[in-house]
């Protein structure tokens, strides 16, 4: 199962995602999290790209993104994935923002 880049660069923290954050009850952990990226926005106000914590959330609910069965390969010094049957191999195509924000925010 891989999260693919260009997925994850389509969730950002930035100011709407730290609206919504304000909003739900936090773990003392995403807590911490929601008050360094509040730091982090007061410089640069576009944001990070999340990777890392979209990660975690899929491997927590994969239901957070939407997957492909694909063959993964490199040709001319890039990766990529084309689709393929039977290979076992999973690539996020979509996520789904509302669902990610409710696996983060779980509280138990």
């Amino acid at each position: 199962m891989l999260v693919s880049k260009n997925v994850c660069h389509g969730v950002v923290y930035d100011g709407a995602m730290h609206a919504a954050l304000s909003a739900r009850r936090l773990t003392p952990g995403m807590a911490l999290v929601r008050e360094g990226m509040g730091v982090y926005l007061a410089k640069r106000r576009v944001g990070k790209a999340f990777h890392d914590p979209l990660a975690a959330a899929v491997a927590l609910d994969e239901s957070v993104c939407a997957f492909r069965e694909v063959e993964v390969y490199r040709e001319r010094g890039a990766w990529g994935a084309r689709p393929a049957a039977g290979t076992r191999t999973r690539i996020s195509v979509s996520v789904d923002h509302a669902r990610f924000l409710d696996v983060l925010t779980a509280t138990g």
